[in-house]
């Protein structure tokens, strides 16, 4: 995934972050890329250390780093209410977008409280895909937060678009 997505978003970041550095479609481009990258790293190292059976440190790390994939891919919400010249067209994609970062945050704080407590269960479940089973397929509190600000994040989105 991170080769057809964060190649190209990597490279009009780095294109849009280098002519127009006050426009944040380039930064968001850029920090997108940077978390399908991560994640992708991650997620073979999880591999390695949890399929293949090696025991090397930082094998809970990599494995929190793979979540980062989400996130990275949410971030395109923003760019969709930012396209196409990273400035908002009236007050209320501004109200908006100030909505759109709030549900981000509580999506990341949901996420990383149910990262760490899937780290701290022993033994760390971990599913076919070498991901954290309670972050793939989340339960509970976590799931209500996280399904509730990925679709408010996306309606926004779609109702810009």
């Amino acid at each position: 995934m991170a080769v057809f997505i964060g190649i190209p978003c990597a490279a009009v970041g780095v294109v849009v972050a280098r002519r127009q550095p006050r426009n944040p479609l380039g930064w968001l481009f850029l920090v997108a890329a940077i978390c399908l990258f991560v994640s992708n790293d991650g997620g073979d190292y999880a591999y390695f250390v949890y399929r293949c059976g090696h025991h090397v440190p930082f094998g809970p790390a990599a494995l929190a780093l793979d979540q980062l994939w989400t996130p990275g891919l949410v971030l395109f919400a923003a760019v969709i209410l930012l396209f196409p010249d990273g400035v908002l067209s009236s007050p209320f994609w501004r109200w908006a977008m100030l909505v759109f970062w709030a549900a981000y945050a509580v999506f990341l704080a949901a996420m990383a409280a149910a990262t760490a407590g899937a780290l701290a269960a022993r033994p760390i479940g971990v599913d076919a895909s070498e991901g954290l089973s309670a972050i793939d397929y989340p339960a509970g509190w976590v799931a209500v937060v996280e399904r509730a600000s990925l679709l408010l994040i996306l309606a926004m989105a779609r109702d810009h678009g």
